[in-house]
């Protein structure tokens, strides 16, 4: 769908890369041809992945490409598929689409990415959750406005039906320090803590609380 576009970039926004810094020209771009609405526009799996490799040859560092694909699939998913989402839901989904970086934050200093050692909880206080942990790798983590934090909600259900996805706005985080990956360096990635208490309809996707209880 894009994959010519995206090979027609100017050669003045690929060589404009700072291999230091999340490429917020290149992102821009690549908002406004489509690529975070693929979703939205019902686009075969086929066709975003063709769009990917292209994304990959065009930039030689793999930071877009790795950012892209955390946002569309580690946190956009979840967003897309909540059939009736509260109002902060949809407005941080059609934020995304428009071309906002999304922060994907799931893996944790102790565990990486098992979830399911996840340390990180939410707690149900009446119509708040108490949210607190710590966060590794976090894609868009230095420049986010939001980022989408998987937190353990039941520990009797564990990861089947006791973890929520849950939306943080960037004043309700600690930057805690900055990632740089060789390979990725044209992708931000963070640590981030948190311990803080938001509104119950932060919760992203098919679960849903209903009394004290996550289902």
């Amino acid at each position: 769908m894009l994959a010519q576009a995206i090979l027609s970039l100017p050669d003045a926004v690929v060589n404009d890369a700072d291999e230091s810094v999340f490429h917020v020209g290149a992102w821009s771009l690549l908002a406004e041809m489509g690529c975070l609405r693929y979703f939205e526009f019902g686009a075969e799996s086929e066709t975003v992945m063709a769009d990917m490799v292209a994304l990959g040859r065009q930039f030689e560092d793999g930071g877009l490409t790795f950012a892209l694909g955390a946002q569309l699939f580690g946190a956009m998913t979840l967003l897309e598929w909540d059939l009736q989402p509260s109002s902060t839901v949809a407005k941080v989904r059609e934020l995304s689409r428009s071309g906002m970086h999304l922060a994907h934050a799931i893996s944790e200093p102790e565990s990486g990415s098992d979830v399911f050692s996840m340390r990180s909880v939410g707690v149900v206080e009446g119509d708040w959750i108490h949210v607190f942990g710590t966060k590794t790798y976090v894609s868009g983590g230095s420049e986010a406005e939001w980022a989408l934090v998987y937190v353990m909600t039941d520990s009797s259900k564990g990861t089947m039906g006791g973890m929520s996805a849950i939306l943080l706005h960037k004043d309700e985080w600690t930057l805690l320090c900055s990632i740089k990956n060789m390979g990725l360096r044209l992708c931000s990635l963070s640590n981030l803590a948190f311990d803080v208490r938001v509104p119950r309809d932060r919760v992203v996707g098919l679960l849903r609380l209903v009394g004290n209880t996550v289902i």
